[in-house]
């Protein structure tokens, strides 16, 4: 039976705290670069190839962070993660925007220092929500996405007109820092587990497993594992290969994107204003799609809604490929935006859904390894692609290809089976 704990519930706090954090300190950090990247190579003289080993290293590094990240996160709690993640990426921004004056020094703090950081920070936060929320965890995981698309909005106008009128690249790695800096202090709010204060998931006080697995199947309308997966035994099923191949085809386009777009806009006429306010878009219509299609990921089974925003992701790479006029690209921009939107909030949630909140850390350490294969080397090879050919054809081809394969995995990831049958709602 359903018993609701006290009205003071930490759950709804601390979901205010972590969208915050993700606004001021991933948002920031994260899509700002898309914007001093071009910049920074302008201004140094660097090929955009070399100068985006540091977007290949990052993935590497954040994989090589994961498993310490889960082993933090396992033995001292998320909050301790966050905190440190935030420190290291306040750290490394305010070394960028200092001491970096070599194309090496750019590719240590980019490519190897600050991916800890991300790791740290970005693990600590989502596995903070599956820990709090059982039958809303998809909506709370869009709610505090929504902070980090809000904040890639603002920077990435913010930065153009700062570097602009100062006509350096600099003074925005010490924004972006010192706002790192800032959500640092907010995290000695988090609480990493209900149990951490004597609350429960969702506020719903536990009874026995059969009443708790009776009360799952009135309450969420999805499916949710209610027993506890192995990481051997996650290794053994299908829906695993299955979204790792979907993860790697939602993330290939957008590192892509994320460092060559400016780039390939401005080649094609656009003025950086332009190509900024597009990325903008993309980053702003994420954030929209965050919170309501998490609400949504909560009542039908996400791996659909997954699939058919790759669809959507296929269609609109094309026109920003082609350019036709900038009517076009925001267009398009805002659909892109809307369903990476949807995919990013569903991809965590979907771990957490179908093999348990214990296994999410160490299972997120275990595929992060796996999709830095094929998604590090995308950096590197989209700007390899453009210096060696003046255009960014071949990289655009290579991602429809990606994103179509990754369009039949995720329709494949079925609802894992463990020694009892479980039924799904999709089924």
């Amino acid at each position: 039976m359903k018993k609701p704990g006290t009205s003071e519930f930490y759950g709804w706090k601390l979901t205010g705290i972590l969208f915050f954090i993700n606004l001021g300190a991933l948002g920031i950090g994260f899509y700002g670069f898309t914007v001093i990247f071009p910049a920074m190579v302008k201004a140094m003289g660097w090929g955009r190839g070399e100068a985006s080993l540091a977007a290949t290293l990052r993935p590497i590094f954040m994989s090589v962070a994961m498993p310490i990240a889960a082993s933090v996160i396992n033995r001292y709690g998320t909050r301790r993660s966050i905190m440190l993640g935030l420190f290291i990426l306040s750290l490394g921004m305010f070394l960028l925007g200092t001491v970096t004056s070599r194309l090496w020094q750019w590719i240590v703090l980019w490519g190897i220092f600050i991916p800890f950081g991300f790791a740290f920070f970005n693990l600590g936060s989502q596995t903070t929500v599956t820990f709090w929320f059982n039958v809303k965890r998809a909506t709370i995981m869009g709610v505090v996405m929504t902070g980090t698309s809000i904040g890639g909005f603002l920077a990435t106008p913010i930065f153009t007109w700062l570097m602009q009128r100062t006509k350096m690249w600099q003074p925005a790695w010490l924004v972006a820092g010192g706002l790192a800096l800032l959500m640092l202090i907010f995290s000695f709010w988090i609480r990493g587990k209900p149990s951490d204060i004597g609350q429960h998931p969702d506020n719903i006080e536990p009874e026995t497993e059969d009443e708790r697995s009776e009360e799952q199947k009135r309450g969420a309308r999805t499916f949710r594992t209610p027993v506890t997966w192995q990481l051997s035994e996650i290794l053994k099923t299908p829906s695993f290969y299955f979204i790792t191949a979907g993860q790697i085809a939602t993330i290939i386009p957008l590192q892509i994107l994320v460092t060559h777009m400016v780039f390939h806009l401005t080649d094609l006429g656009y003025t950086e204003m332009e190509a900024a306010s597009v990325m903008s878009i993309v980053v702003l219509s994420s954030g929209f799609a965050r919170f309501p299609m998490g609400w949504v990921g909560d009542r039908i089974e996400p791996r659909w809604l997954m699939s058919g925003s790759l669809v959507i992701i296929l269609t609109m790479v094309f026109n920003v490929w082609k350019a036709p006029s900038l009517t076009t690209l925001l267009i398009s921009g805002v659909f892109y935006g809307f369903s990476y939107g949807t995919i990013l909030v569903l991809l965590p949630v979907i771990r957490g859904n179908y093999f348990g909140p214990e296994s999410f850390a160490s299972l997120a350490a275990l595929i992060t390894p796996i999709t830095l294969v094929f998604v590090a080397p995308a950096p590197y090879l989209g700007g390899f692609v453009a210096d060696k050919f003046g255009n960014y054809d071949l990289a655009f081809i290579s991602i429809f290809v990606v994103v179509a394969i990754g369009v039949i995995c995720i329709a494949l990831a079925a609802p894992p089976q463990k020694h009892v049958q479980m039924a799904s709602s999709d089924e």
